[in-house]
């Protein structure tokens, strides 16, 4: 489970070290992008671009920012509940 960035996008101006183009292969496993409407960081059409190459399930779960725990993100009761339908 993911909210990808979009490490290709203009705002990223600054050096992202390790870090290079996303890989978009096919992952060979059940995943979920779960991304946000406002995201700074990637864009909604960006995100499920992301999603439909890597093969996963994807999710809006509407202006929720950026998901991570800069954002305001501590307990999220609604993450272990995308988690679950993993399984």
């Amino acid at each position: 489970m993911v909210a990808p960035s979009d490490l290709e996008a203009p705002q990223y101006t600054f050096s992202t070290v390790g870090f290079d183009h996303v890989p978009l292969a096919k992952i060979n496993f059940k995943t979920l992008v779960v991304a946000s409407s406002n995201d700074e960081w990637v864009t909604l059409e960006r995100a499920r671009f992301f999603a439909d190459n890597w093969g996963s399930e994807f999710i809006n779960i509407g202006n929720a920012g950026h998901i991570n725990a800069a954002s305001g993100y501590s307990e999220w009761p609604a993450g272990p509940e995308i988690l679950k339908t993993l399984g």
